[in-house]
């Protein structure tokens, strides 16, 4: 079964179209008086279900913005369970996590593990809940899960290269961080508002040089470490274009680096091929890729007392550097930096 036209339960709202049954179907109508004259009832349902009506609502509204569809009476972008919780009031979200963690009797099983955490993880959990650092919903097979949403950017270039993150500075030290540039959604925040916050934050040298050409989810769930039960991770990329040059501080690799050039590919095709030797041909292309990294510009972004390195890299590249294979390669790269440059 599925909704059909349920933002006239959240809104104002006029059809776009006409339903036509395909096949013998059974409908069961709600009237939007009768249904909030029924939450009434329990207060938490009640304050759960105006809650859940705002964030709708605000999705409607948001409709057609930052590369997502316009509304229609057969989906409104945006507004799976999952997404309207994480974008609700701290209160509410914890009404619903503590009730789903509750909602599961011991012993019982899913594909990714044993949902009933032990006493001491449950507690645990449920501390991050209080604390509003997690949020747990039972999803649509009447499951626990635990949520956590990532906003991406992906900025690409006519070549197909993109800006990626190749390494963080935080607390006077430089590591490698093979990444696009991302951060993971607030409470109460909408995936508009989470972009336009990773664009004003950590993309700031571009925050109004980007257009935004369409979005994508990518949605993985496995069994949490730390907490002992499903989690599923939201990744929600931007796919993006530059409309305009922009400016940031820029640097390039050191001496070391290049005079260590040997060495590192030396290790990094010993791992790569797993063979002691390496052909000529593969020894001279990887001695090429060196060459590149070491002459590629490399700008610094400042967020605060922190900051990012990044660079325009291929697909291929950023496979490497983001690999095991590449640990070793990125680790000199990044190493050879220095202290971040000025800003202009």
């Amino acid at each position: 079964g599925g909704w059909l036209a349920e933002a006239t339960l959240w809104a104002e709202w006029v059809h776009v179209g006409k339903a036509v049954a395909s096949s013998p179907s059974q409908v069961l109508q709600i009237k939007p008086a009768g249904f909030f004259k029924s939450t009434q009832t329990f207060p938490d349902i009640h304050l759960t279900a105006c809650e859940y009506g705002r964030q709708y609502h605000r999705r409607i509204v948001a409709a057609g913005s930052n590369g997502t569809d316009l509304p229609t009476d057969v989906a409104v972008p945006c507004t799976d369970w999952e997404d309207i919780v994480l974008s609700m009031d701290t209160e509410v979200q914890r009404i619903i996590s503590l009730a789903a963690v509750d909602s599961i009797p011991a012993g019982r099983h899913s594909g990714v593990g044993l949902l009933r955490p032990s006493q001491r993880n449950q507690t645990a959990l449920c501390e991050e809940i209080m604390s509003g650092k997690s949020i747990v919903v039972v999803n649509g097979q009447g499951l626990p899960e635990r949520i956590v949403s990532v906003v991406i950017m992906q900025v690409a270039r006519a070549d197909g290269r993109f800006l990626a993150q190749v390494g963080k500075y935080d607390n006077m030290r430089t590591v490698p961080a093979c990444e696009l540039p991302g951060l993971k959604r607030e409470s109460s925040e909408l995936l508009g508002d989470a972009l336009l916050r990773l664009r004003r934050t950590k993309m700031k040298p571009l925050a109004d040089l980007v257009e935004v050409l369409w979005s994508e989810r990518v949605t993985t769930t496995k069994r949490s470490k730390q907490h002992k039960v499903p989690s599923k991770y939201l990744r929600d990329v931007f796919h993006c274009r530059l409309t305009s040059d922009f400016e940031a501080p820029t640097c390039t690799a050191l001496q070391p680096f290049t005079e260590h050039r040997m060495e590192v590919m030396m290790s990094d095709a010993d791992s790569i091929d797993a063979k002691p030797e390496i052909s000529e041909a593969a020894r001279q292309r990887l001695d090429r890729e060196l060459g590149e990294l070491a002459r590629r510009e490399v700008f610094f972004f400042r967020y605060g007392s922190k900051g990012a390195f990044y660079a325009w890299l291929s697909q291929q590249e950023f496979d490497l550097l983001s690999s095991a294979q590449g640990e070793h390669l990125a680790s000199m790269w990044v190493g050879s930096f220095g202290r971040p440059p000025s800003e202009v």
